[in-house]
């Protein structure tokens, strides 16, 4: 069973809210805590739950890793051309990842879509590299950032329809280009 749920947090500062939750219904001091976690995840639990007296064993459970291959030229082409309306981000790896497989026009280009990143941590990673996201949800999450995207869709029908017609174009121009694949606009 959970024994411990903090309150909803800002993204960066759930390992603070977790820890808090920790030093208040659980002191640390003295007991053995088992982290598993990231390669590249913050230490503000672990240093937090040691400094309150807690012995703390940090094992990487995961690593999170771009892809070695992949279709970066399309990928390029499809933020460039406009055909991609909306483009999601779910962490600060996202970000790097993706904006690591682009070429200059596509990131030239990146921030005619609406950029939609799941919460403040996320966002910070944006606006780092130069990018202001449109959407982020006030509480971090899956189900807050679809819900914060169709509050922005519906709050800015203008940009909607451009992005639609921008879509419909790069469709267009692909089916003029490939006469194989069907044409969808």
């Amino acid at each position: 069973p959970v024994h411990l749920v903090p309150p909803p947090a800002t993204g960066a500062g759930d390992a603070h809210a977790i820890l808090a939750e920790i030093e208040r219904h659980l002191p640390p001091k003295q007991l053995r805590f088992l982290l598993p976690r990231s390669q590249i995840g913050r230490e503000v639990l672990r240093d937090g739950l040691r400094e309150a007296g807690a012995r703390v064993t940090a094992v990487e459970a995961y690593r999170t890793l771009a892809p070695e291959t992949g279709d970066e030229g399309a990928l390029s082409a499809q933020i460039a051309s406009g055909a991609l309306s909306v483009l999601t981000f779910t962490s600060p790896s996202t970000v790097k990842n993706l904006l690591g497989r682009l070429d200059a026009t596509a990131r030239g280009t990146l921030g005619e879509a609406v950029l939609a990143a799941v919460g403040p941590t996320t966002a910070d990673a944006l606006r780092e590299h130069g990018f202001e996201p449109d959407v982020v949800p006030r509480v971090p999450g899956g189900l807050a950032l679809v819900a914060a995207l169709v509050d922005h869709v519906r709050a800015n029908p203008g940009r909607r329809d451009a992005l639609r017609e921008a879509q419909r174009a790069a469709l267009r121009a692909q089916a003029a280009s490939d006469p194989s694949e069907p044409s969808r606009g």
